[in-house]
């Protein structure tokens, strides 16, 4: 699925609240008309706007996380962190299809692998 394809159907977007997520978040508001619902510090809060968290139930769960990696196997993630024990663990986590990140495509990018070779750039720039 493409970054167009994906924001065709959800244009609502969490980002992290550091430098690569903030522009990340502008450059997907700018190109693909996407809409900031909330923010975290990708460590223990996630604060969704509460005109956005008033709409449905499972609010939380609804928005594409960006720069942002969300264990829930149902939430749509795009960031680049390393996120994977080993190439077996990446190999679940693609399975997923919610989580894009260049390094679960890339053997070897893993806490046991090749871990000071990660995708360094942010999140919102590829297509």
């Amino acid at each position: 699925m493409t970054l167009r394809e994906l924001f065709a159907k959800n244009k609502n977007i969490v980002i992290n609240s550091d430098i690569d997520g903030m522009l990340s978040g502008m450059i997907l508001q700018k190109y693909y008309g996407c809409k900031v619902v909330g923010f975290s510090n990708s460590w223990d809060c996630v604060w969704i706007d509460p005109q956005y968290e008033n709409s449905t139930v499972d609010a939380i769960n609804k928005p594409v996380y960006i720069d942002l990696y969300v264990t829930n196997p149902d939430v749509v993630c795009i960031e680049q962190h390393i996120i994977g024990y080993d190439d077996a663990h990446n190999k679940r986590i693609a399975a997923l299809q919610t989580k894009i990140n260049p390094n679960i495509m890339r053997e070897g990018r893993t806490f046991s692998g090749d871990y000071f070779h990660k995708y360094p750039g942010v999140t919102g720039t590829g297509h």
